[in-house]
């Protein structure tokens, strides 16, 4: 037979038997080249080609194994295990609002029944751990995230009674800081936003602290925090006390206001009042000390500067002084400033003379 009859003869064959049967063939035998001299097409089982130009065979995907949905059920499993880990983890720190973000990013089947309270138990393991200390407390308070999770009712048991301990002991210290009140008041305002568990868990507490502290703010001097403690404790049996002291620290505020008023108008005359006796002073110095004719032009410029000075400072200054506080109050501090606080002088160089008698001189000028 002719090779070319040979090779159609064979490549027919190839047909018959399937192109998958012959280059499996192909890829196992040690040669595919035919008695022609020309080879078989590894990717092709009709045609024929040069044994020198013969291309890679394709190659063809790996068969999925039977199990790879399985497996890959796997993988998600342990991804979704660590996610679950890194919420217990957050929780257990106290991060309330991130593991609440990473909570809710889990798939809906991994966030389970059994999951969930795990979560709870974390957020409330944690409260329950913290000493009671007002100041781990109130920044555990200012963490916490309720409505994020499923289980907030557990967490606000939980956090009850570590304020209850925590009040308790502040209420203890033998001395009222301001601090502690401060704290205090943070931890207070938490019971009273949060929910009726927190304040059953934390009643004793609570009690305690409006005991100890609201005999000490009334018979303080700070109207701030007696008011921060009246709305904290609305219906206290201390409310009376409270209000009657306000009011008189509402007095004394205006008392105060009035008092520095004075003192303000008192020294704005007080001022110009010396610069007339120290003026006077070196009139009557020059005037003895001086050829009166020589110094006759200096003299007379002082005497018109002196003029000017109660014309335009003096007078209005003591003007405004007599109409807000009164003649009689005028006097009175203009007595005790010339006696016990007169202006000075250096009559003599180095040592300060006391100006008492043109002091009063001075602000017994008429206006």
């Amino acid at each position: 037979m002719k090779p070319a009859v040979l090779a159609v003869a064979f490549g027919l064959s190839s047909v018959v038997a399937g192109c998958a049967g012959v280059m499996e063939w192909a890829n196992t035998q040690p040669s595919n080249r035919l008695a022609n001299g020309r080879c078989l097409n590894p990717n092709d089982a009709t045609t024929t080609i040069e044994c020198e130009q013969q291309p890679p065979p394709i190659a063809r995907p790996a068969p999925r194994p039977e199990n790879a949905a399985a497996t890959q059920n796997h993988h998600d499993d342990d991804s979704f295990e660590a996610a679950r880990a890194e919420v217990l983890t957050k929780a257990r720190q106290g991060l309330d609002a991130e593991a609440a973000r990473l909570f809710w990013a889990l798939p809906q089947e991994s966030r389970t029944t059994a999951f969930s309270a795990a979560v709870t138990q974390a957020r409330a393991e944690r409260i329950s751990s913290l000493d009671a200390n007002p100041r781990d407390v109130a920044e555990a308070v200012g963490s916490l995230k309720l409505d994020a999770f499923p289980g907030d009712h557990e967490v606000l048991e939980a956090l009850g009674g570590r304020i209850n301990q925590t009040l308790v002991n502040l209420t203890k210290r033998p001395e009222a800081r301001s601090q502690d009140l401060k704290l205090g008041v943070i931890i207070v305002r938490a019971v009273q936003r949060y929910s009726t568990e927190t304040a059953s868990a934390a009643s004793e507490g609570l009690a305690a602290f409006e005991d100890r502290y609201a005999p000490l703010l009334i018979a303080g001097n700070d109207a701030d925090d007696l008011l921060t403690f009246l709305k904290l404790y609305p219906d206290t049996e201390y409310a009376s006390q409270i209000g009657d002291r306000l009011v008189q620290l509402a007095q004394v505020a205006v008392l105060e206001q009035e008092g520095r008023e004075a003192d303000r108008l008192w020294d704005a005359v007080q001022a110009q009042g010396d610069n007339l006796a120290q003026l006077q002073f070196k009139i009557a110095f020059a005037t003895a000390q001086f050829d009166p004719q020589r110094a006759r032009l200096g003299i007379r410029s002082m005497h018109l500067h002196l003029q000017m000075l109660v014309k335009d400072a003096y007078c209005p200054a003591k003007k405004e002084c007599v109409d807000a506080l009164g003649a009689a109050s005028f006097n009175k501090r203009a007595i005790a400033h010339c006696k016990d606080d007169p202006p000075t002088e250096s009559g003599i160089p180095g040592i300060g003379v006391p100006m008492t008698n043109e002091c009063k001189a001075a602000f017994a000028t008429g206006c």
